[in-house]
């Protein structure tokens, strides 16, 4: 059987990409801001403490481990506008109560302080390289669909089944009141993550720190 470990800082198509995953095996989706060391079956937001049994080595070549990532803006759009804004604060940043306090329409259109961080999330995952005994697979939610057959590939999922993937959609509605003001100001607070998404291809695989 397959493993996958769906993560992200929300907003980024990781629900969708997990049920669709759930039909090759048994998927794990989840938002820590921090990787662990050695891979384990689950991860434990919103602390970020590791639960679950570490992954013996000789069964690590049957998880997939995805990081998939969008552009900051629209991802927090889509997530802090939603209902369950409030709740999915608290699994992705441990400063989720300076949102709540401040309110988060004021966040989103007067903030400016960057205190969700995804530059940090992002980082921890592409960069940093904390996963020693694992690989990750970083899939960009915006140019996934023109890679779906190397992603596949990555996955060891049946190439025939591309044409069953689901089709991209709009995430963020355009109608919502103060939308661009929103947009224009998540722009600012996010100016770096944008230029370093834009800087590394893709689909990325991060290899392991121990071979």
């Amino acid at each position: 059987m397959i493993y996958f470990h769906i993560l992200s800082y929300g907003g980024c198509g990781s629900t969708m990409l997990t049920k669709f995953l759930s039909r090759y095996g048994k998927t794990y989706h989840d938002h820590p801001r921090i990787p662990h060391d050695k891979l384990r079956c689950g991860f434990g937001t919103p602390n970020y403490n590791p639960v679950g049994d570490i992954i013996d080595k000789k069964d690590i070549k049957n998880h997939k481990v995805i990081f998939i990532y969008r552009n900051p803006v629209e991802a927090t759009l889509s997530t802090l506008l939603k209902s369950y804004g409030k709740c999915h604060l608290t699994q992705v940043t441990p400063r989720y109560e300076e949102i709540i306090k401040m309110g988060i329409d004021n966040y989103l259109t007067q903030s400016e302080v960057d205190i969700l961080n995804y530059k940090e999330f992002f980082d921890n995952y592409v960069n940093r390289n904390y996963n020693s005994n694992y690989d990750i697979i970083c899939i960009k939610y915006e140019d996934m669909w023109s890679n779906l057959e190397t992603i596949f590939q990555l996955l060891d999922i049946p190439l025939n089944d591309i044409k069953k993937f689901p089709s991209q959609r709009e995430i963020v509605k355009n109608d919502i009141q103060d939308i661009e003001i929103m947009r224009k100001n998540l722009y600012k607070l996010n100016e770096s993550l944008l230029k370093e998404i834009d800087r590394i291809p893709p689909v990325k695989v991060i290899q392991r720190k121990n071979k």
